[in-house]
């Protein structure tokens, strides 16, 4: 297996060389390429329709280039290439024809980035900056919406199907996202109804029972009226020894678009998701009780208990005043139920045999209410955003050896915010502009709880809650250049925050309240197309300035973990994003991302031992990683097409947690080589695909948490193996 890493980075690395070369021979004719571009309006914002998407090259005929998709990072309609951040906008046909059907899957897609599993829950970790602890009384750092609205944490795992794009946009994003923005943003848009009735569908079949089938219709009603309906299935066989880590999946979506004027149009968007099965479970790292079977699991899967079901509902209005001036609204109400039995019988010293039953529900309100427009040489947007949540946790873990019941029940979570914001681009010239933004954000958070210890025949009761109200002012500064007819520059210094909590222990602790995470960022920027629009490069660097990082730790009175705030922090990096059309067959891409992520000071407190880390590398943060793609499109005499593609990624090894505690407590590098090969007649409206994923078989463990004990074993979320299959794709 080592010797297969090796290779694949001398790949890699090879493909870096190609890239800097192809960039270099044409990157002496960009100047020739002025007006090769066709500018268009969107939504008020010139657009330019050319532009590719990063990091993806698509097919098309000679001459077109590579394609574009239109983005709303910004919150406002603009080409990915036009958007002065390094935004990684990615198609939804494409992520199906990857296979990808979860958000923890886009890592591979994205450089210096994780989305790591924890059952329903895909916690990110964008360029070190992610998340400390997966209970509702805190906030992951890296915020992730769906169709405009923001996602509690537990839902990020909702079933990913019927996806127009993801865009993924790095850095804090204080201003236009506010609160749990300080890493970054996801966001998630699903296919909108066309005018035209029409229908798509694929359905797959795989190793380990796999059964993956969607679909949907688009049903125009009337002249103003148009509605999709989209469903999915999805489902395998158990990765685990024991037939756990299966898939059970159904989800279903009902979208309406709706345009009584020319000035005034709807979008409601209503969908239900379903886990079943036993769904993800954690295994020992290293693997117990044999370091060579990583996928034993030692409990009976008839032991083993997952439902979850989760409901989203949300409304985008948008009505004309003006030709240049737009107001918006964005509404959104989510929940979630969650119930897990297990019922760990068998499990490897020196664990006693317990069960646990959680229990957990969630429910969030939200409303947006924005206006936009342009006014001369100005671009201009402001708004005004407010959220109501609660949250409900219990967990009853029960030892019969040891007599010993633990009950955390009922823990209440209620926050509600309201924030204003506004951001404004001014034109100094056709070339030049510059960006500011401001949002003031009020937030307050609440909570209160029972943790109990029942001991032979003994029940001690120590009833917790906190409260914290937070105000906080982003900003951002930015500037932005036409350099050349095909390239832009741009730098900016923006804020974002992670919101402060509270840990479940009595107010009087050290560790009850712990304070938001602060971050500063400092980016300069190139995008750049060449060769007609045939070749990509996009280059950024960065700088953070990181801090109250939040970290969990044992607090040495109530021996609870508790979260505590870190001083400092320090990242900085380099993020590459090519692609290059070699000809109208060849399609290639290749990604870096180099990462330093340094706790510059983090000096725990007395209740938590007092132990200095300072210089450790922050969990999640890969020092380097890798991703390149090929494909070529061989022409049959008959118009059909046969397309072999082959994709690679490479991840450094990555720290679990903050104190480096091993073993068990390190993410090993790893590569991953996925292949496929698809036919698609003349015609376009249907195809085969064949693929196999995995390809060299691969152990990674996608998310690992430190052993809390010292020899370990850590536990983690391994990695699909190797899996194979046959996707038969159709519309009309």
């Amino acid at each position: 297996m080592k010797n297969t890493v090796e290779f694949q980075k001398k790949l890699l690395y090879l493909g870096v060389a190609v890239s800097v070369v192809g960039i270099g021979m044409p990157a002496a004719a960009a100047a020739q390429d002025a007006g090769t571009g066709d500018e268009q309006q969107v939504n008020g914002s010139t657009a330019t329709a050319e532009s590719p998407s990063v990091p993806q090259a698509q097919s098309g005929a000679e001459g077109a280039g590579l394609a574009d998709i239109i983005v709303t990072a910004q919150k406002r309609s603009q080409t990915a290439q036009s958007v002065a951040a390094a935004v990684v906008a990615l198609d939804g046909d494409d992520l199906q024809s990857r296979g990808i059907n979860d958000p923890r899957q886009l890592s591979e897609l994205v450089p210096s980035t994780r989305f790591e599993a924890l059952r329903s829950q895909v916690r990110v970790t964008v360029r070190g900056v992610g998340q400390a602890n997966s209970g509702p009384n805190a906030d992951p750092a890296v915020s992730t919406n769906l169709n405009g609205v923001y996602q509690l944490n537990d839902m990020t795992g909702a079933a990913f199907f019927d996806i127009d794009r993801v865009e993924v946009l790095p850095g804090p994003q204080g201003t236009l996202y506010g609160r749990n923005a300080a890493g970054g943003t996801v966001n998630i848009y699903t296919r909108r109804p066309g005018s035209n009735f029409g229908a798509n569908g694929s359905v797959e079949v795989g190793n380990y029972g796999t059964v993956n089938v969607d679909g949907g219709v688009d049903l125009p009603v009337t002249t103003g009226f148009a509605l999709r309906a989209a469903g999915s299935y999805q489902r395998h066989d158990g990765y685990l020894s024991n037939g756990a880590d299966d898939r059970d999946v159904a989800a279903g979506r009902l979208t309406a678009v709706i345009k009584p004027t020319d000035r005034l149009s709807a979008v409601i968007i209503g969908s239900y998701t379903r886990f079943g099965g036993v769904g993800d479970q954690s295994v020992k790292t290293p693997a117990v009780p044999d370091p060579d079977r990583p996928y034993y699991y030692p409990y009976s899967k008839d032991r083993l208990f997952n439902r979850d079901n989760i409901y989203t509902v949300s409304a985008e209005v948008n009505y004309e005043l003006t030709n240049d001036i737009t107001l918006t609204y964005v509404g959104g109400y989510d929940h979630f139920n969650r119930h897990q039995f297990l019922n760990l019988d068998n499990p490897p010293p020196p664990l006693p045999p317990q069960t646990q039953d959680i229990r957990q529900s969630g429910t969030f309100w939200s409303h947006e209410g924005r206006i936009a427009g342009k006014t001369g040489k100005l671009n201009w947007l402001a708004g005004i955003y407010y959220y109501d949540s609660d949250q409900f946790y219990g967990n009853i873990v029960d030892i019969p050896l040891a007599g010993i019941t633990v009950t955390q029940t009922p823990i209440y979570v209620h926050s509600k915010g309201i924030a204003g914001f506004g951001q404004v681009t001014y034109s100094l010239t056709d070339a030049l502009r510059l960006t500011g933004g401001l949002r003031y954000s009020d937030d307050k958070k609440s909570g209160s709880g029972d943790y109990q210890l029942t001991r032979g025949g003994t029940t001690t009761d120590a009833p917790f809650s906190g409260s914290l109200h937070d105000g906080r002012l982003d900003w951002k500064v930015g500037a932005e250049a036409d350099v050349a007819p095909n390239s832009l520059a741009y730098a900016s210094v923006q804020t974002g925050y992670n919101q402060g909590g509270f840990s479940f222990v009595p107010k009087d602790v050290d560790g009850n309240i712990f304070k938001p995470e602060k971050l500063t960022a400092y980016t300069v920027g190139i995008k750049n197309r060449f060769a007609d629009r045939r070749v990509l490069l996009n280059v950024e660097a960065y700088y953070y300035d990181y801090n109250n990082y939040q970290v969990s730790a044992r607090n040495l009175g109530t021996g609870v973990n508790v979260i505590y705030n870190a001083q400092k922090a320090t990242i900085y990096g380099l993020q590459f994003d090519t692609a290059f059309e070699i000809s109208h067959q060849d399609h290639l891409t290749f990604n870096a991302g180099l990462l330093h992520a340094e706790e510059t000071k983090l000096i725990l407190p007395a209740s938590a031992g007092g132990a200095d880390y300072s210089g450790n590398d922050l969990p999640g943060s890969p020092a380097l990683t890798l991703s390149a793609s090929y494909a070529h499109d061989f022409e049959l005499g008959n118009g059909a097409t046969l397309t072999p593609k082959i994709s690679s990624y490479y991840q450094s090894k990555t720290w679990a947690s903050y104190d480096h505690f091993v073993p068990g407590g390190i993410v090993d590098e790893y590569d991953k080589t996925d292949a496929s090969l698809t036919f698609e007649p003349a015609s376009g409206q249907w195809s085969v695909e064949g693929y196999v994923r995995n390809m060299f078989n691969t152990v990674n463990y996608a998310s690992v948490v430190a052993a809390s004990l010292p020899g370990g074993p850590a536990v983690g979320f391994i990695d699909p193996p190797r899996t194979y299959g046959i996707r038969v794709s159709a519309h009309f």
